[in-house]
């Protein structure tokens, strides 16, 4: 029973992990795309 309860530990902290990478790939993503969208924002106001 204790090696059940383990093993559906585990099996949760492997999904929380997939999860978080996921969910950070999104966020880095997000903040590039913000990071290039001022850039973009900033070149067009200085011409």
């Amino acid at each position: 029973m204790i090696l059940y309860q383990g093993y559906l530990k585990l099996n949760y902290v492997i999904y929380l992990a997939k999860n978080l990478r996921l969910y950070l790939d999104f966020l880095g993503y997000s903040l590039l795309k913000c990071k290039e969208f001022v850039q973009d924002r900033s070149l067009n106001s200085s011409v």
